[in-house]
């Protein structure tokens, strides 16, 4: 039995790759967060202090939670914008020129 969407998959095949753009993206955005929470904590003790939430690991547990935390709300923006889009890519290592 055809629904709506199965139709609609068969007369457009292209399908939208805008969530899976947002994910990348949103990967990339969390690593330079967790990578400036990092450096500010090594920078300054007062940071540091600031991020021991659970002393037997030390700063490193807020760190890793905050740092995917700034992942998870990038996506849910960025998935928000991109959800139906098709993301343009030129990449095709197979087509010959």
């Amino acid at each position: 039995m055809a629904t709506a969407v199965d139709t609609k998959m068969i007369q457009n095949p292209e399908l939208p790759n805008g969530p899976i753009a947002a994910a990348l993206l949103a990967g990339g955005i969390g690593a330079a967060g967790f990578g400036l929470i990092v450096t500010l904590s090594e920078l300054s003790a007062g940071i540091a202090s600031a991020l021991n939430w659970f002393p037997p690991v030390g700063p490193l547990t807020s760190k890793v939670v905050l740092g995917v935390l700034i992942y998870l709300g990038a996506w849910a923006v960025l998935l928000k914008d991109m959800m139906l889009h098709c993301v343009g890519c030129q990449f095709d290592p197979i087509r010959k020129v």
